[in-house]
């Protein structure tokens, strides 16, 4: 199940004993979880008492300028950021004792709506109250420039199971692409995957604005009226197959149904133009129903109202929170470490009167302790870390090469080349200098591939590289590359078409002075010309069994070697690389 900062169970590993204060301000009292990049403690007030929910980042990431940044524009974001709806945040400062900087917000007791859901569905007043609390916070979020992006029934919190209390968490989240943590099952996708919006797969542009949050919204509400959710997973080609067209909605209350089914229109230009459409719809009546759906459908043609787009300045996205935690965003700890669930989990709401902050202008840390400026090498060390968790989108990879503490080469795969832009103008603000990145603009057929670096998110191995003598070949020519600093280990290597589908290309592999070379031809088995594929390797201590001797495996087959190298926790070392044909 996905973790998040809600799920309270018995301490989990502390570097921040209980009983530790923070400014004479707050004190710690238990960690709640622990993930890649952060913690989370439940803490008290000390001059009340009232319970605040504490995030940190890992102390040795404490003086890691990039992240402090990023911890900086989030904290300054979420600040401003006023609604009953949406959990609340207090003050960010840093606890010079200790030189940690934190985050105060409210905490809260309740169950999350994917919890209740497991033992029974809402009413239709039920949902219709909750319809319009969550669309006027998330409104509220959107007139900021933040949008969610992962709107799910995991993410809504209902306090003492009333509906007119929910809360919604993990808000203006950096959302991890590792896709493995508690999102995909065998060859389908499964859990929150199951909300994402179309754009959020890249398609209609893949511009992700308030809209793709209506969208998972509308899944929320149909899940809350059905009592299950509607079937959008399955393989890649389905998943995206499922969103081209509006569900089914023909087991969903006439009253509401009209609504939803705008709101889960494919295009977002063809959804309500805000949130503030969906509070104002009038659920009683049908002379009422149908004036406001002629209204709405005014608002889609005109399409008035401008909506932040994922890339507005204030979007805890790709340059407002670098993905910094393996399972997810680096603070809100998808697929933390939290320990074992109690039997019935409590989650983080605020109290009947929020504990009023000390400070509540406080928005931005303090300068930390003086510390030692960073040597060339660290710098180059963190350079690198931003690359390689560095948030870009469902179907975004980028690839450090050649790093210094003034220069980088980057590859960046991305389904458009608006997200290679995204990520060139990011790693300039916070870096402080231009890399040198090579873009290439993948198939949606070839996200997969992404999905599993992602998924897998491979440890970097001094010496153990592929290189490509040619990026760009033609047709018909032979592709070399070599494989170094392999030893004795298993080298395999598989070419991702554009279509998606998946050949094993292991056979043609030879082993040369210490090394692994491919020199073969790897669009001879192509119907039509070739223009671009990529080239998996992958080094294990034994084959996988999961390739065997197949060729022209479909696309599951990536998601099988997610799934064996999981569960059997083998070492794995994967790099991806593109290709060209002309």
């Amino acid at each position: 199940m996905n973790q998040t900062i809600v799920q309270v169970g018995a301490a989990a590993r502390s570097s921040v004993p209980r009983g530790t204060r923070l400014n004479d301000i707050y004190e710690i009292e238990e960690q709640i979880a622990a993930g890649g990049m952060g913690e989370i403690y439940r803490g008290r007030l000390i001059e009340t008492g009232d319970p605040v929910a504490i995030k940190m980042i890992k102390p040795e990431l404490a003086d890691n300028e990039a992240v402090l940044a990023l911890f900086r524009k989030e904290a300054s974001a979420l600040h401003h950021l006023h609604h009953d709806s949406i959990v609340r945040y207090y003050v960010f400062t840093v606890d010079r004792r200790i030189n940690r900087p934190y985050l105060a917000m409210e905490f809260v007791e309740g169950r999350a709506l994917s919890d209740i859901l497991r033992n029974r569905s809402l009413s239709l007043e039920e949902v219709d109250n909750l319809r319009r609390r969550i669309a006027a916070g998330l409104q509220v979020a959107h007139d900021k420039g933040i949008i969610h992006r992962d709107i799910s029934p995991d993410n809504i919190i209902l306090p003492e199971e009333d509906v007119k209390q929910a809360k919604i968490i993990d808000f203006g989240i950096a959302r991890s692409t590792k896709l493995g943590q508690a999102t995909v099952i065998g060859d389908g996708f499964a859990g929150k995957y199951n909300y994402v919006s179309p754009e959020q797969l890249g398609m209609a542009g893949g511009n992700v604005t308030g809209r793709s949050d209506m969208y998972s919204f509308a899944l929320v509400l149909v899940e809350a009226l059905l009592g299950k959710a509607i079937d959008m997973g399955g393989n890649q080609a389905e998943v995206i197959e499922k969103r081209r067209v509006v569900p089914d909605l023909s087991a969903v209350d006439m009253r509401i149904r009209p609504l939803l089914e705008a709101m889960l229109a494919p295009k977002p230009e063809d959804r309500p133009p805000t949130m503030t459409s969906v509070v104002e719809w009038e659920l009683r009546g049908t002379q009422a129903r149908q004036k406001t759906k002629t209204k709405l459908k005014t608002g889609f043609q005109t399409a008035e109202e401008p909506e932040p787009s994922s890339k507005a300045p204030l979007l805890i996205g790709a340059a407002a929170a670098v993905a910094m935690a393996a399972g997810g965003g680096w603070f809100f700890l998808r697929g933390a470490e939290p320990a074992a669930p109690s039997p019935s989990p409590s989650v983080v709401t605020a109290p009947a009167t929020p504990p009023a902050a000390p400070n509540p202008q406080v928005a931005v840390a303090p300068p930390p302790l003086p510390r030692a400026p960073l040597d060339a090498t660290e710098r180059a060390a963190r350079i690198a870390a931003y690359v390689r968790y560095y948030e870009g989108g469902q179907c975004f990879y980028a690839n450090a090469g050649q790093v210094s503490d003034r220069s980088a080469s980057v590859e960046a795969l991305s389904l458009s080349e608006q997200g290679i832009q995204a990520f060139e103008n990011d790693f300039r603000i916070v870096n402080g200098f231009a890399a040198q990145v090579t873009p290439f603009v993948v198939t949606q057929a070839q996200c997969g591939a992404l999905a599993l670096m992602q998924r897998l998110d491979p440890e970097p191995e001094p010496g153990l590289a592929t290189a490509l003598a040619q990026r760009t070949v033609k047709r018909g020519a032979r592709v070399q590359a070599t494989v170094a600093g392999a030893g004795d280990r298993t080298v395999e290597a598989l070419v991702i078409n554009e279509d998606g589908s998946v050949r094993n290309v292991t056979p043609l592999l030879r082993r040369e002075r210490g090394q692994t070379v491919l020199d073969a031809r790897i669009d001879d088995q192509d119907r039509t010309p070739a223009t671009q594929k990529l080239l998996l390797t992958i080094v294990t201590p034994t084959r996988l069994e999961a390739l065997g001797a197949a060729t022209g495996a479909s696309p599951t087959v990536l998601s099988g070697v997610a799934e064996e190298v999981e569960r059997s926790g083998k070492a794995v070392w994967l790099e991806l690389k593109a290709i060209r044909f002309d």
